[in-house]
């Protein structure tokens, strides 16, 4: 398995995705003009970095491969004690859910299967050998 591409190729998807939902989330607040999304509008720049992660993974970048597996973790610690803690409220879009609600918890798993797994894939014997610089 070429860890490089496959993981590389993810993340460019999820930054074409992050960047689609954007556009899509100003498209809808300033084409309806309507004040329910215009009051919950909010701008992801995260499409940066999954487009530059995946961009440097795919050319085999021992570098990103250090930048993905950090945010992999932080992102899957992060998650872990709101889940864990029960504290505050997740935001999916326009939608809230608080602790008690089983999609606070579906969305929480939800990150760090997104978010978290891919990039600990990469601690893996095999990614380490395909990262490690010839010579």
């Amino acid at each position: 398995m070429k860890y490089a591409m496959v993981i590389g190729t993810y993340y460019r998807i999820l930054g074409w995705m992050s960047l689609a939902y954007l556009l899509l989330t100003f498209a809808l607040a300033f084409w309806t003009l309507s004040t329910y999304w215009s009051d919950r509008l909010s701008i992801d720049l995260t499409f940066f970095i999954w487009l530059w992660l995946g961009s440097r993974l795919k050319r085999g970048d021992s570098t990103a491969r250090k930048w993905a597996i950090g945010i992999s973790v932080f992102a899957t610690l992060f998650t872990l004690v709101f889940i864990l803690t029960g504290v505050g409220i997740t935001y999916l879009g326009s939608y809230a859910f608080a602790p008690p609600d089983i999609r606070y918890y579906l969305v929480g798993a939800g990150v760090i299967l997104l978010v978290g797994l891919p990039g600990l894939l990469l601690l893996s014997r095999k990614a380490r050998e395909e990262f490690r610089p010839v010579g």
